[in-house]
């Protein structure tokens, strides 16, 4: 057997060139190097090269240099194998290396393509440079068994033993497998799932591969496979039907693996330790795949597997790019439109359980669903559909946790902040109805079922031994100290703790029914004698909400005043009949005689004398809902300067019964009812006045100017979702189409809606400053061009100073984000982009001519050239000449034969370099060029360029392709030329 060095030394010859060979003439093209290469080999192994046609062309040439390839890699790797020590260096790497690249490149890629055209294929038309690298091969069955025959050798070199033993050790089989795993898996799968509809007795299915493919899979590591199955299904040249099938249903089996949605989000995010490496697209691609069941599995199952496994990369210790990935996929599973599918039954099931039972089916602790829960919230979709699917089932138990947990102080912080926020986050994004009558079962509903337990490392869910009643504890029988707000009488909810979460939600509207609903159950408690208990509760939650949050802030309880003011009239009327019962029962009966012992007996035993003056008055129950009713009066005329028209009447009926108070009330209720009566007649005055004025004011400007103070609100929240949600919905209300019950925002709102817009692409959430550009996107299509010069203005502004050489990363950023906006504005425009090119294209081409502007954002400029030229390639007739001659110049003054000096800074080391050598600016300059003259090959006849500007363009093209210090813009050059020659022969009709 020849040892691997001899081996390498002949195989050497396939790749090296005959420029060290004496008296050998050059060839001038691959055919004639390609042909001295093997005659070499095949002097180095002895062996006659007659069978070898002369007139051999490139394509068989390649393919028997393919060939002689894999045979001196098995000879290699049989070296190997018999070597118990082998040595392999650097050079001999690369020397394998390079020829496993010529056996897939030149042999089974070419006889993929051929023998795949037999088969249906999904992409019909190919693009043009693949087709001139298609082979025209007319005996498929000799090629389709030349290719089973590599395909069966590759596979030999990885299991030389069969598949039921390990993988071969050696480092060939070991570059097969983690370098070269897509083009192994390819032929595989092509050739060994093929169906027998397809499959004829010369061309018929390899079942024989299919054991190999299925070892192989499940040897490596799911993020291996998977890498290698993705890059065989996104392949550039057409796979048929069937593959593409296949390797979808094996892709689905990897998934199913323990570490496979780990593996999949490793091959789509990398490390993902950053953030801002989870955009949109990739976010959406995830989502499709693991949200769709394989065809062959059971859905039930399926979703029982994986989504236990996206759960676990929910949690806080998982990169940042992961749990944004994991939160966004779950957050699709509850989409309101799959609100009752199997996969969102499964996952409420997963998160829900472990807070509401004991149960051994879920064994994980509550404290790893809240984490869950917290990060799904955190990253997931802003919709209050998906918060209200989410959280609404478990606020119940979230509530008593906070409550727990309130009371323990040992308890951990960062699991109390977490169930204030998912309880904040909830209320700030559930309806209004839902987060009332969901609060108003916490206060009414009682102690749950079920309690916790809590201890430094632990906490569970656990069921209460015996049912806890209010245990009135006085100061003297405790052995600490008091606090302030110290539920002493053990009551449930705990008012300081339930206003701690109407704090924390911060909606003014729900506050306010809550406190309504607690006015009217105590007044109802008060009346109909119910249960002391609950009426105690109540009316210590009133004056909790008073003292904690109505005393801050009135609005904030007082952001319905037409629900606050029919309990007013009712506490009104109810106190003005009894008053007029009392004044009843004295005056039918005038005199009353009492005994002088009886007298004597109320005095003694300890009765003030004063209560039997004539002019003396008692304080009833009414009194005191009476002067609580006359502060809320006056606490809703303070928060509301005006009334709206459909609250007048109310108040002029509650104006009359002020009236009577003042007049006839107790001595504590009549000061209050004249201050209320004056305020509440300036009130209704400006209200008239108001409601006159605005008489032109159309309801859909109502409901926008309404939409538009919400979202204001919303974005000076701290919470990223409601924030988000409040970004969404000003994209909304500026959106055409939205939505038809959504109006369009006053054209006096665009500016301040467009300075938002502005602000938020420079937010560093990812959800932010995406929807901030989707906003400015369809602002232009709402509003016009106004908009449009806007935006090119802030994209280009301030570049022709010298202060830009300054410009800090956030700045930049948000250029490009803004350059995001414009390239959907120039996708949109499609064939009418002619009217707005002058808007647009001057600045760009200018922004291209100073030396101070950072190479990202000359990058970014040259990219939206490229869009405009892919959308309309009409638009740009004006501007065709200007835009190749400012490509060429731009190659010709920025041409660099040497790598940039680590020391002047690269994009990725200084993204704000103004270095202006950078490879990026030189390959974007050739990709503008290559876009439009591409176009230009559409409408040959059309093209002003003359010879000169192209023959200029050649020169300058074919010198960057071969001095080029980056390999990229040679291989871009080099194609940028062919497509300039191309342009010529059309011009000239050849």
């Amino acid at each position: 057997m020849a040892s691997l060095t001899s081996v390498l030394k002949h195989g050497a010859f396939l790749l090296e060139s005959t420029k060290d060979t004496p008296n050998s003439v050059q060839p001038n093209d691959l055919a004639g190097v390609l042909r001295a290469r093997l005659h070499r080999y095949y002097a180095s192994i002895e062996r006659n090269d007659s069978t070898l046609p002369p007139d051999a062309s490139l394509e068989e040439l390649q393919m028997e240099t393919a060939l002689q390839a894999l045979n001196t890699v098995e000879n290699a790797h049989s070296a190997l194998s018999s070597d118990s020590d082998p040595m392999v260096g650097t050079r001999d790497m690369l020397q394998i290396k390079t020829l496993l690249s010529l056996v897939f490149r030149w042999g089974t890629e070419p006889l993929l393509r051929s023998v795949s055209n037999a088969w249906p294929n999904k992409s019909s038309s190919q693009q043009l440079q693949q087709q001139s690298s298609v082979i025209d091969l007319t005996d498929s069955p000799s090629q389709y068994q030349t290719l089973t025959l590599l395909t069966k050798r590759v596979i030999h070199i990885i299991f030389p033993r069969g598949v039921a033993e390990p993988l071969s050790e050696t480092y060939i089989a070991s570059m097969l497998v983690r370098t070269y795993i897509s083009d192994v898996l390819k032929p595989c799968i092509v050739l060994g799932w093929l169906p027998q509809a397809l499959s004829t007795p010369s061309i018929s299915t390899v079942d024989e591969l299919r054991p190999p493919v299925m070892r192989l899979l499940a040897l490596l590591p799911p993020a291996e496979t998977l890498h290698g199955l993705g890059s065989v299904l996104s392949a550039t040249a057409g796979l048929p039907i069937h593959a593409r099938k296949a390797v979808a249903v094996l892709m689905s089996r990897q998934l199913q693996r323990p570490q496979g949605v780990r593996g999949l989000f490793f091959v789509i995010f990398g490390e993902g330790t950053d953030p801002n490496d989870a955009p949109l697209e990739k976010l959406e691609h995830c989502a499709r795949l693991l949200a769709t069941p394989p065809s062959a599995s059971v859905t039930d199952d399926y979703f029982r597997t994986v989504i236990p496994r996206i759960l676990d990369l929910c949690e806080s210790s998982t990169p940042p790019a992961y749990r944004r990935a994991a939160s966004f996929t779950l957050s699709r599973m509850l989409d309101e439109k799959k609100k009752d599918s199997v996969a969102s039954k499964i996952l409420l099931d997963h998160l829900h359980s472990p807070l509401l039972q004991i149960s051994p089916t879920y064994p994980s602790q509550p404290q790893v669903t809240i984490d869950q829960l917290s990060t799904l919230v955190g990253n997931g979709d802003p919709s209050p559909t998906l918060i209200t699917s989410l959280l609404t089932p478990i606020v119940h138990p979230l509530y008593s946790l906070h409550q727990h947990l309130r009371s323990i102080k040992t308890s951990d912080p960062a699991i109390k902040q977490m169930v204030l926020g998912l309880l904040a986050a909830w209320g700030k994004l559930v309806d209004f109805n839902i987060g009332v009558n969901t609060l108003w079962e916490v206060v009414d509903g009682g102690l749950p079922k079920l309690g916790w337990s809590s201890s430094l490392d632990e906490l569970k869910v656990v069921e209460r031994k015996e049912e806890e009643t209010p245990a009135l504890v006085m100061p003297s029988d405790r052995t600490e100290e008091l606090e302030l707000h110290a539920n002493i009488l053990n009551l449930y909810p705990d008012p300081s703790s339930l206003v701690e979460v109407l704090n924390a939600i911060g909606r003014k509207d729900i506050a306010s029914e809550i406190f309504l609903q607690l006015l009217e159950a105590y007044q109802r408690g008060k009346r109909e004698n119910g249960d002391p208990t609950k009426t105690l509760l109540y009316l210590q939650l009133i004056m909790e909400i008073q003292q904690n949050i109505g005393s801050r802030d009135h609005s904030i309880i007082m952001a319905r005043p037409e629900k606050m003011l029919i309990f007013i009239k009712h506490a009104f009327e109810a106190a003005l009949v009894t008053e007029d019962k009392d004044e009843t029962a004295k005056t039918s009966n005038p005199l009353r005689i009492i005994s002088e012992d009886q007298s004597s007996d109320s005095v003694s035993d300890g009765g003030d004398s004063d209560d039997d003056l004539p002019d003396s008055e008692r304080s009833s129950p009414e009194d005191e809902m009476t002067e609580t009713a006359l502060n809320l009066l006056l606490v809703v005329l303070e928060a509301n300067k005006s009334f709206a028209p459909d609250i007048l009447p109310l108040a002029d009926q509650i104006f009359d019964l002020i009236e009577q108070l003042a007049s006839r009330g107790s001595s504590t209720t009549q000061p209050l009812a004249r201050e209320a009566r004056m305020m509440l007649t300036v009130r209704i005055f400006a209200s008239s006045n108001s409601s006159d004025s605005s008489t032109s004011a159309t309801k859909p400007e109502d409901e926008a100017q309404r939409i538009y103070q919400e979202a204001l609100g919303l974005l000076q929240e701290p919470l990223l979702p409601v924030r988000a949600h409040g970004i969404f919905l000003l994209r909304q209300l500026v959106s055409p189409q939205s939505s038809p019950t959504m109006p369009m925002a006053d054209p006096a709102l665009v500016p301040a809606i467009l300075s938002i817009f502005l602000q938020s692409v420079r937010d560093n959430e990812s959800y932010m400053f995406l929807n901030a550009t989707q906003g400015l996107a369809a602002m232009v299509d709402g509003y016009g061009k106004e908009v449009l010069k806007g935006l090119v203005k802030e994209y280009t502004k301030s570049l022709d100073g010298l202060g830009v050489t300054s410009m800090s990363q956030q700045e930049m950023d948000a250029r490009t984000r803004i350059g995001e906006a414009l390239g959907i504005v120039i996708r949109r425009c499609g064939d009418a982009l002619g009217a707005s090119i002058d808007l647009i294209m001057p600045s760009l081409i200018q922004s291209l001519r100073w030396q101070h502007v950072p190479i990202a954002l000359k990058t970014s400029a040259l990219s939206l050239i490229a869009e405009c030229a892919r959308t309309s390639s009409v638009a740009l007739s004006s501007y065709l000449v200007d835009l190749i001659l400012t490509m060429i110049d731009l190659l010709q003054v920025e041409a660099s034969q040497t790598s940039v000096d680590e020391k002047e800074g690269t994009l990725d080391s200084k993204p704000t370099t103004t270095h202006s050598k950078q490879p990026p600016l030189r390959r974007a300059a050739v990709h503008v060029l290559t876009v439009v003259v591409m176009e230009c090959r559409m409408h040959p006849s059309s093209v002003g360029v003359d010879s000169v500007i192209l023959g200029r363009a050649k020169t300058i093209l074919g010198y960057t392709a071969a001095t080029d210090a980056d390999s990229v813009v040679r291989v871009m050059a080099g194609e940028a030329l062919e497509n300039i020659k191309e342009l010529e022969r059309d011009i000239l009709g050849l």
